[in-house]
C-alpha cells in the first residue's frame, strides 16, 4: 500500500492530449500509483510518499514503470513505458508531516522528446500568494473521504487553483506549514488532496 491517502482532484475536467506533456503516471504494475513530471530524458520528479510502502519502505525500482505521454493511463505500450533503474528520496523526509515529501526517479532508458513528452519547466522564482496554479493527475474526482471517494478517472483531469500564503494556510488548516510545502485555495466541492502534480504559471518572454 502507499504511505498517504490516495489522490483526488474533485470536480476537475479531462485534460486535452499533449496539454501538460509533462505529465507521468506512476504505475505498480498495471495500476496507476502516483503522477509524476518529466524533467529531463532521465529523471521523473515526484513526492517522496510515491515510492514508499505504509510501512516505511521504498519500492523497489523494478516493481514500478512510468507511462508517458498519455491522457489514458491505460494506454501503456513499449515507447510510452520506462523501467525504472533508481529512487532516490530527500534524505529528510518525513512521511507523517509531508515533509521534504521529494523524490526523483531514474530510468533505465531515456525519453524521446515529442509534444505529447517533454519536461516540464521549473520555476526560477518564489511563487507568492494569487498566483495562479493547476493540479493535474488521475485522482478521484468526486468524494472527500476514502469511503466515498469514486474509481479513478480513466482520463488526466485538471483543476484551475489559486497560491495562497503560509500564514493564511495555518489559518484554515490549523496545522503548522513548513518552508518548501505549497497551499492553494479550493472552492467547496471542488479541489484537490494529496495531489502529486501543482505548478504555477510564470511570466517569461518564451
Amino acid at each position: 500500500g502507499d504511505a498517504a491517502p490516495p489522490s483526488k482532484i474533485i470536480k476537475g475536467w479531462d485534460a486535452l492530449p499533449g496539454q501538460f506533456p509533462h505529465q507521468v503516471s506512476i504505475q505498480r504494475g498495471s495500476s496507476h500509483s502516483c503522477g509524476g513530471s518529466i524533467i529531463d530524458a532521465m529523471h521523473i520528479l515526484t513526492a517522496a510518499h510515491c515510492v514508499f510502502d505504509k510501512n516505511g519502505r521504498m519500492h523497489r525500482p523494478e516493481s514500478l514503470r512510468i507511462v508517458t505521454g498519455v491522457i489514458d493511463y491505460r494506454a501503456a505500450n513499449y515507447e510510452n513505458t520506462f523501467p525504472v533503474a533508481m529512487i532516490i528520496s530527500h534524505q529528510n523526509y518525513k512521511p507523517l508531516a509531508f515533509i521534504n515529501d521529494i523524490a526523483i526517479v531514474e530510468l533505465a532508458r531515456s525519453i524521446p522528446f515529442n509534444s505529447l513528452q517533454k519536461p516540464i519547466r521549473l520555476p526560477t522564482k518564489n511563487t507568492f500568494p494569487g498566483t495562479v496554479a493547476t493540479a493535474s493527475g488521475w485522482g478521484a474526482v468526486w468524494g472527500d473521504r476514502p469511503e466515498t471517494a469514486g474509481p479513478l478517472p480513466k482520463y488526466l483531469q485538471q483543476l484551475g487553483m489559486i497560491a495562497i500564503s503560509r500564514g493564511e494556510c495555518a489559518r484554515m488548516h490549523g496545522n503548522q506549514i513548513f518552508p518548501g510545502q505549497l497551499c492553494a485555495t479550493r472552492t467547496r466541492g471542488t479541489g484537490i488532496c494529496f495531489v502529486c502534480i501543482l505548478f504555477y504559471k510564470i511570466n517569461t518572454n518564451n
